[in-house]
């Protein structure tokens, strides 16, 4: 496999790492202590792994941001980098004869006459500034 495929691989593991990091971290925020799993640590009283929540949830968030960058970062290396147009001496472009005769045409500089419709006020009106 390339190399790439293992570094999405590791960034597909660090994403599930951190979801069920915060799936667990919600969980303990949430559940009472005497009802969680086993696996999550129960214990008989009263409450809730309040630290042990809030610690998980801010290493899931981490974890998944973490994951998003090196995804984001992979993604824009190996993306084809455009050709760009400057430098580029191997072919020179030459205007074809259709762009040649737009470029070398004068533009039109003809303006039409204003016509005195509704832009002219009425002579017996008074304007803004008469008084």
């Amino acid at each position: 496999m390339k190399s790439s495929t293992w570094k999405w691989i590791g960034i597909a593991v660090l994403a599930v790492i951190g979801i069920l990091a915060l799936i667990v971290g919600i969980e303990w925020l949430t559940v009472p202590i005497h009802k969680l799993p086993s696996f999550l640590g129960q214990k008989k009283g009263r409450g809730h792994y309040k630290r042990r929540g809030e610690a998980l949830v801010v290493f899931g968030v981490v974890v998944i941001g973490v994951a998003a960058y090196l995804g984001y970062r992979l993604r824009r290396l190996s993306a084809p980098k455009p050709e760009s147009a400057e430098g580029d001496t191997a072919t020179p472009s030459v205007p074809s004869e259709s762009e040649t005769s737009v470029l070398s045409e004068p533009a039109s500089t003809s303006v039409p006459e204003p016509s005195s419709t509704a832009a002219d006020p009425p002579d017996n009106q008074p304007t803004v500034g008469d008084t």
